[in-house]
């Protein structure tokens, strides 16, 4: 071990602090994660972790500090434990540079049991579906391509027009006319020429039509909102209860321009149904009947960071729903984007009792 070198892992921020008697306190910051590490330093021991830069070997660092052996090994021990230092070479990327700063995000939420390379090698093993690729779908499915995702089945009928350029990403003037999921998938392809995609041109109808092309889904992802978002978050939510697939329910504009939706885990968190039954949609208009009168009320207004930025929140949610690095935030939740003050409206969706689609179903008392 005296030969090895270590070195602080680039997902941490060291800071210190001076305190009384020659103490210094020690703060790493987890640079993703927010999370802080603290604890105390002597003088000679603050020399030793400034020379833990990856050139230094242990016994260089024994010879220059005049340190015993024991106490340095025990504070690298230590540090290696709290996920501060890495040994040199003792992490090698199968991907090379590609993925080099995401696995330095995913460093920041490490275990002893779930590593960097872990959750890198879960995103390229998932198939991701993906219905519509519009204003919120052209984007999440470039930002999991980036990402790594592996497999992509990719469903909208659609063909591309002059009113898709301004705000959808992946279609350019010359694709006028094409259809979407053609141009998505060759647009997709020169991001990342490992990806497998499948591209199907449908109009998806029924939950028993979309159950036999997601049936080998990790996860399906609704950004389709025709006719009408209402109904095809029912049938996604339908068929993926039907194979217990999780799925995260966004797009759509209706009363409002930026909706981030549900992520659901079947039979641990509330669905769509849930929302539905418990009637929480717009509170301040219950008892109002919309009124479709002007073009507006058929098809919301918005803007390309609009869309762009509401979907990568969605694209964030996947991740983690694909990687489980951490616990996904629109669990049990719906939100709108506040893009005026860039803020977050939550309203929470509590698992409903008597749901006809995930129903908690009561224990049975024994007599």
């Amino acid at each position: 071990m005296l030969n090895k070198k270590y070195i602080v892992r680039a997902c941490i921020s060291p800071f210190v602090r001076r305190e009384k008697e020659g103490k210094f306190t020690l703060a790493c910051l987890f640079q993703s994660s927010r999370l802080i590490t603290s604890f105390r330093l002597n003088t000679l021991s603050l020399k030793c972790f400034k020379l833990l830069d990856g050139k230094n070997t242990i016994r260089d660092i024994v010879s220059r500090c005049r340190v015993s052996k024991r106490e340095l090994l025990d504070l690298v021990v230590y540090l290696e434990k709290e996920h501060i230092v890495e040994r040199v070479n003792h992490f090698r990327p199968r991907n090379g540079p590609r993925y080099r700063r995401q696995l330095n995000f995913f460093a920041s939420f490490e275990t002893n049991v779930s590593t960097r390379a872990a959750f890198q090698k879960k995103l390229e093993t998932s198939q991701v579906v993906i219905l519509g690729l519009g204003g919120i779908g052209s984007w999440v499915a470039e930002s999991l391509v980036r990402a790594g995702v592996g497999r992509f089945i990719l469903i909208d009928p659609d063909n591309v027009t002059a009113s898709n350029l301004p705000r959808q990403t992946l279609y350019q003037e010359r694709d006028l006319g094409k259809s979407k999921v053609r141009v998505a998938a060759n647009k997709l392809r020169l991001i990342n020429s490992k990806v497998t995609i499948t591209g199907i041109k449908r109009n998806i109808v029924s939950a028993s039509q979309l159950i036999p092309i997601i049936k080998k889904a990790t996860l399906v992802v609704n950004c389709a909102d025709q006719p009408d978002i209402s109904i095809t978050n029912r049938i996604v939510s339908k068929a993926c209860f039907s194979l217990k697939i999780p799925h995260i329910l966004c797009g759509g504009y209706d009363g409002h321009l930026s909706f981030v939706g549900q992520t659901v885990i079947p039979h641990k968190t509330a669905c769509w149904e849930c929302y539905v039954s418990g009637k929480l949609y717009e509170k301040g208009l219950r008892g109002f009947k919309s009124l479709d009168i002007t073009a507006v009320s058929e098809e919301g207004g918005t803007l390309a960071p609009i869309a762009s930025i509401t979907a990568n929140i969605h694209a964030l949610e996947a991740i983690k729903v694909l990687t489980g690095y951490a616990k996904p935030s629109m669990i049990n939740c719906k939100a709108e984007l506040d893009f005026n003050s860039l803020s977050l409206i939550r309203t929470k969706i509590p698992r409903f009792p008597q749901c006809r689609l995930c129903r908690i179903k009561k224990p049975r008392k024994e007599n």
